[in-house]
């Protein structure tokens, strides 16, 4: 099971009974869990510290760069995919990434004045839905 940061917030949510807010986060609840339920489990993360980006699932990491990364071997090693790779795993795993990074849109960026610029506010009316 993934969780990152964000899933607390969408947890304690859950537990106050929240079903929703202004604001759209990436977060999943993992309270069936802790009622020892099973759940959906999230099938990937997403991490950004300024303007560096990432999104990973247990064995993937694509950042902002489009740089792929096996992560067969974390937290000791994160093994760089070439570019022109033909092993179809990484492809495909690839793909999976780039998706979930064009829904997420980080390069959408929020403005100086901390309002989010028209691209990343439509982006979030899109998560809505």
């Amino acid at each position: 099971m993934m969780i990152d940061a964000s899933d607390f917030l969408a947890t304690f949510m859950n537990m106050a009974g929240i079903q929703s807010t202004d604001s759209v986060i990436d977060g999943h609840s993992f309270l069936p869990e802790l009622k020892g339920k099973k759940a959906a489990h999230r099938n990937w993360i997403y991490n950004q510290l300024g303007s560096k980006w990432y999104v990973r699932e247990p064995n993937w990491k694509l950042n902002e760069s489009g740089e792929l990364f096996d992560m067969s071997k974390a937290p000791f090693e994160e093994i760089p995919v070439p570019a022109d790779t033909k092993n179809t795993d990484a492809i495909a795993a690839k793909e999976r990434l780039q998706k979930v990074l064009d829904k997420l849109n980080p390069a959408g960026g929020i403005k100086d004045n901390g309002e989010l610029s028209p691209k990343k506010k439509a982006n979030r009316k899109k998560l809505k839905q």
